[in-house]
């Protein structure tokens, strides 16, 4: 799994142009869509890849097809918390 390709359901409303309410409706009502790859601090994340595959199957729009995580370099996190 690339961390790059890791979406939850606000970044695929983002990629798929639709609500994220709309996203979780999705998730419920299709059983063929995606199955989330993994849980971070409760959030569920999806590989945006197999999302994406699965709106062209299925005749929904995607809006922004080369999403890529922020990903941040380790030691450059200026939000942990910590001062010094």
């Amino acid at each position: 799994m690339d961390a790059k390709y890791l979406a939850g359901a606000a970044e695929i409303s983002e990629v798929l142009g639709a609500d994220s309410n709309t996203i979780n409706q999705w998730k419920r009502r299709y059983p063929d869509f995606p199955t989330q790859v993994v849980v971070l601090s409760g959030r569920p994340l999806w590989d945006i890849r197999e999302v994406i595959t699965w709106a062209r199957r299925t005749g929904r729009g995607v809006t922004n097809p080369d999403y890529e995580a922020p990903i941040r370099e380790p030691g450059n996190d200026m939000d942990d918390g910590c001062q010094g």
